[in-house]
């Protein structure tokens, strides 16, 4: 008989949420020490993940990309369409509860895996981000040998970087590149700039 685990009712927040499909995305999971260490803010789930919810987390990180790689690459249909095929894989059901004086949506999936909850939050907040920012806000880190994915918040829709450390240490190199790069003329040295008198050759007056 298969091991089937106790209902998860957890609400939504597509912010935290969206956030959490990018963590899992970027994550390295090497082993089943490595997935609990990714999960450490989630100790209930940490405790009872198997070799099967690595594969099944695994699987979705490469779907993921593929995903962020489409909306950065300027497919926006495809980026939908593939994130449209994840969610209708996911076996977590959102269902509207009252909460307070107010409503919210929840998330509750019966006898799931953690992997099955955990991807269905994730989905669901990336989904919700999407449809209320676009797909272009997914992006690709344009730093050279970084394959990390983001999702960009800033106002004006521009950032082309997954942190401050790979921008910075791009324009470093850029900058490096810049200093190195042969001038007009065949020239590679540094035009000099006059701070004081010019000399006057010798012999005259």
């Amino acid at each position: 008989m298969p091991v089937r685990y106790a209902a998860v009712d957890a609400a939504v927040d597509a912010a935290v949420d969206a956030a959490v499909a990018v963590r899992l995305t970027n994550a390295e999971l090497p082993d089943l020490d490595g997935l609990r260490e990714h999960l450490a803010d989630r100790p209930s789930d940490a405790a009872r993940v198997t070799d099967r919810d690595l594969r099944t987390l695994r699987g979705l990180q490469a779907r993921l990309r593929e995903v962020f790689a489409a909306a950065a690459a300027g497919d926006t249909d495809g980026a939908v369409e593939r994130l449209n095929a994840l969610l209708a894989r996911s076996p977590v059901v959102p269902v509207v509860r009252r909460n307070g004086e107010g409503w919210r949506l929840h998330l509750t999936a019966h006898g799931s895996a953690p992997a099955h909850h955990i991807a269905g939050e994730l989905l669901v907040g990336l989904a919700t981000t999407v449809a209320e920012h676009g797909p272009q806000r997914l992006g690709t880190c344009a730093g050279d040998g970084c394959a990390d994915v983001f999702l960009d918040t800033s106002p004006g829709g521009t950032r082309r970087f997954c942190s401050a450390r790979c921008a910075s240490r791009t324009n470093v190199a850029a900058l490096r590149a810049r200093r190195h790069a042969p001038r007009v003329g065949g020239s590679s040295a540094p035009a000099l700039v006059q701070t004081g008198r010019s000399r006057r050759p010798e012999g005259r007056t």
